[in-house]
């Protein structure tokens, strides 16, 4: 339920069919589990778990070139100034279609994002990637309840690999 631009209240009713979508735009199912058997609380109790506990997550590996997207908050070019920044290589995205027309504020409340992003930028998934499909959970301590498909990207082997998936010159302000 959205009351003033802002969800008030998550319903998993077609969460499942927007996962099962998502999934089969990028390739093709190889797991499937409860987001609270893959994700607890985070060991520094300062996120909750990423996900809504009793949704679906998906493992799907890609099957064509495909690019999402990523919303960050820290200008490129600029030392991280601590913690509380998010980067523009970092581990979620989401797709365009996902968040079009929001508002920043409101790409904020629907991916659970600690800070209202400023940028956003291209991520390229190749084939053979693994991805994780779920639900962006509620993040108590931003006070976002979430409720967006979300996209954990794959850990890469090396900077010079995880840097080629985030093309700089496809970073646009918001």
């Amino acid at each position: 339920t959205v009351k003033d631009g802002k969800i008030v209240e998550l319903s998993l009713r077609g969460v499942s069919q927007g996962l099962i979508n998502l999934s089969r735009q990028l390739g093709e199912v190889t797991n499937r589990f409860t987001a609270s058997s893959r994700y607890t609380k985070q060991a520094a109790s300062v996120w909750d778990a990423p996900c809504l506990p009793d949704a679906e997550v998906l493992e799907v590996v890609v099957t064509k070139k495909t690019r999402v997207v990523r919303y960050f908050d820290i200008e490129p070019g600029v030392e991280n100034p601590g913690f509380r920044y998010s980067e523009f290589s970092g581990s979620w995205a989401t797709v365009e279609s996902e968040v079009a027309g929001l508002t920043p504020r409101q790409i904020k409340s629907k991916l659970a994002l600690r800070d209202t992003p400023k940028y956003r930028v291209d991520v390229l998934l190749e084939p053979g990637d693994v991805v994780y499909i779920s639900v962006a959970g509620p993040q108590s301590n931003f006070k976002e309840l979430g409720g967006g498909l979300q996209i954990e990207l794959p850990r890469y082997r090396n900077e010079k690999e995880n840097l080629s998936r985030f093309p700089l010159q496809t970073i646009r302000k918001l």
